[in-house]
């Protein structure tokens, strides 16, 4: 999972070409395409720009065209965590929303009029991140810790619960989970030793090594097994009134991933942009791209692991959901 510690002004500079797209569309404003007219979309990212990799989507999308090809206006806004996205959905400032998958889950189970309507990356690729001068040399060590999250039901925040779980441990008694809000603050808290780890992705871990803040730990992809890490969710509004709207964003959005699996070269020169450096932009070139969902579709096994982490997240509901009360796969490319 792509997730990088950057520069205020960089990541400002690139948010700010991502709220011009499609300037012509009002939030949550979805024109229908049913008779030829032109279509829009509003879509909420969980992150900055240069923090997730579902934005090399994103901007690679934008870059060559592939929602304007098919008639499509997109405008994104960087909203700042799983939370907030779903504010603007359930408000109906955004009509599609990109972040954690299980808190994508979780919200709808608790009533968002939502789906999940594609997989961007199965494989949990998250890591435990620690100080710099933690003696911590593995998991076990972090009982009675302070872990950061960005938000409460986040990726990270599923992370680190399913990591409590793992070792026996009670989320409040043996452990406990602050919410600040952003990577940005996530690092901070580190190097302050205001908390003691977050869970993130390695090339973050990789970073704050470099700078003298963090330490990886190591991976937690074994220990969440299989499910959905990012997703794509749009409002039943738009799933209703304009799924032709819906299915050129997907058909868009998933023509520029198979763009970038295909030529490597584009997805490391967008790394390079944000500031990695070489070295780094191709391991995660390696690590990453491989791991992309090509055409969106979610197998049936990390379908059952996506519902899941429901209850996970919500200890109210008891029991997994039905997968097609939060799951709607109709609109993806190969399903036309």
């Amino acid at each position: 999972m792509l997730r990088a510690v950057k520069s205020s002004a960089s990541a400002i500079g690139l948010s700010c070409l991502l709220l011009l797209t499609g300037c012509g569309s009002s939030g949550g404003d979805s024109s229908s395409g049913a008779n030829g007219g032109k279509m829009s979309v509003t879509v909420a990212l969980g992150d900055s720009p240069t923090s997730d990799l579902f934005m090399a989507g994103t901007v690679t999308a934008e870059k060559f065209g592939e929602w304007k090809s098919r008639g499509l206006t997109v405008k994104n806004i960087v909203s700042g965590g799983a939370g907030k996205v779903n504010q603007l959905l359930a408000a109906g400032s955004a009509d599609i929303g990109l972040t954690g998958a299980p808190g994508e889950a979780s919200a709808i189970a608790k009533g968002l009029k939502a789906r999940i309507v594609a997989g961007v990356q199965l494989p949990y690729y998250q890591n435990v991140i620690v100080q710099h001068s933690s003696t911590a040399s593995k998991f076990a060590d972090l009982k009675g810790k302070t872990f950061g999250v960005t938000s409460i039901g986040s990726a990270g925040y599923y992370a680190t619960v399913k990591l409590a779980q793992s070792q026996g441990w009670k989320v409040n008694d043996d452990i406990k989970i602050v919410a600040l809000g952003s990577l940005d603050s996530l690092s901070a808290a580190l190097s302050s030793r205001s908390i003691d780890a977050f869970v993130f992705g390695a090339q973050t871990a990789w970073q704050l090594e470099a700078k003298g803040v963090g330490r990886d730990l190591g991976s937690l992809k074994d220990i969440i097994g299989p499910t959905v890490f990012e997703g794509i969710y749009a409002t039943q509004k738009l799933i209703e009134e304009n799924p032709n709207a819906l299915r050129a964003y997907l058909n868009g959005y998933f023509a520029a991933v198979r763009r970038l699996q295909a030529d490597k070269s584009e997805f490391e020169g967008q790394l390079k942009a944000w500031g990695f450096d070489e070295s780094i932009a191709k391991r995660l070139s390696a690590l990453d791209l491989p791991t992309l969902v090509s055409d969106g579709v979610i197998p049936e096994e990390n379908l059952k692991g996506l519902a899941a982490a429901v209850p996970v997240l919500n200890p109210t509901i008891k029991k997994a959901p039905p997968i097609d009360s939060i799951v709607d796969q109709r609109f993806l490319p190969a399903n036309k």
